[in-house]
């Protein structure tokens, strides 16, 4: 997890150049995070979604499923992935 305080750093350098931008943390889900994640972005109407990439074994990903994958496949708007 990214810490909070590089967190806000990423967001006072995007306010600097214009971008508005706000960090959505969300602990407390239930269930899958990537229906979650497709549901927090149509919530905020979000232009853009950046987040980090990681992947797990293939038997892993397929029992517990991922979100870089369900945001990579579904998501509405563009995705910005850095791992």
């Amino acid at each position: 997890m990214v810490q909070k305080a590089a967190r806000d750093d990423v967001c006072r350098w995007l306010a600097r150049h214009g971008v508005r931008s706000e960090v959505r943390s969300d602990p407390d889900v239930r269930g899958p995070a990537g229906p979650h994640s497709r549901h927090v972005n149509e919530e905020s109407e979000a232009g853009l979604i950046v987040c980090g990439a990681y992947g797990r074994s293939r038997m892993r990903e397929f029992i517990f499923g991922g979100v870089t994958r369900e945001l990579l496949m579904n998501a509405a708007v563009p995705c910005l992935t850095a791992h």
